[in-house]
Parts: structure tokens; sequence; C-alpha cells
């Protein structure tokens, strides 16, 4: 459940570990990926933000992802830059996406089976499973999870 809330905004660096789990039964075929980096962890009113550049290791140079939570049965994964994307998820809930590649743009359907916000004003941890199908074809079950350090100033 997510932490205390004091009312006020705040904006603070922060270091972001993400790993995340991809899950293709289909193919037989499962890939993890963890990434430690700088980033922005920030709240305004019942809603956190992580946000991080992007780079090589992600395959998305020159872009930003930001991911917004608020409570426990909504999220939302952002890509801004040159594939932008924007991934719904709402826990039990089925919801059409776009999701750019440097290769072209895909219309995706998400259907998210948790979210697990632990974060408070001080960091925390966000972990969200969801199901990716195209077409109504299963695509992947994706796990992510990530852990928000603040760092002091």
């Amino acid at each position: 459940m997510a932490g205390k809330k004091s009312g006020k905004k705040f904006m603070v660096p922060a270091i972001i570990t993400m790993t995340c789990v991809h899950d293709d039964d289909a193919i037989n075929e499962s890939g993890d990926f963890e990434l430690t980096t700088k980033g922005i962890f920030s709240r305004e009113g019942d809603k956190y933000c992580i946000s991080y550049e992007d780079s090589e290791a992600t395959g998305f140079e020159n872009s930003t992802t930001v991911i917004e939570v608020t409570g426990t049965g909504n999220a939302s994964v952002r890509r801004e830059g040159e594939a932008p994307s924007e991934l719904v998820l709402e826990v039990e809930k089925k919801h059409h996406c776009h999701y750019g590649t440097p290769f072209g743009s895909l219309m995706l359907g998400v259907y998210t089976k948790s979210i697990d916000n632990r974060l408070s004003d001080e960091g925390g941890k966000l972990e969200m499973c969801y199901v990716i199908d195209s077409n109504g074809a299963f695509v992947s079950e994706n796990w992510i999870s990530l852990s928000v350090k603040t760092e002091t100033v």
C-alpha cells in the first residue's frame, strides 16, 4: 500500500533500480533486464512519479520514461522522445495502448494483473504485472519492479 501522504508536493533526485521480466510461453522465451540509473522521484497529491533518461541500454536513446502511479489500482508508463509510447495500467482491466519502437508503432492490448505500490515520500518499491496482446493474440506476460532510493541534496 502507498505510504502516508503529507499533502505537499516534492521533487527529488533518486537512484532507480528497475528489473523487468518478460515471459513468452508461446515460443519458450524469457528475458530479464535490470537497470540502475539516476532519475527524479516526485509526488503531487496522491500521484507518485518516477522519471529517468533512457539510454542505449534500454534501446531508446534520446527518450525519457515517466511512470506515474496512483494508489494500488492505476499506473501509466509513458516514453517521450523518438519512439513515444503510453501504456495505461488499471488492475483487472484491459486498455488498448500505443507503443512506439525504433522500427514503427504498434497498438497493443494491455491487461493489468496487479499493481503493488509501496512508495512513500522516502522512496520504496513499485511492482506491476501485466499481459500484452496484439490483435487479441498473446504476446507476453511482463513484470516490472522499481526500487526508488531518494538522494539527499
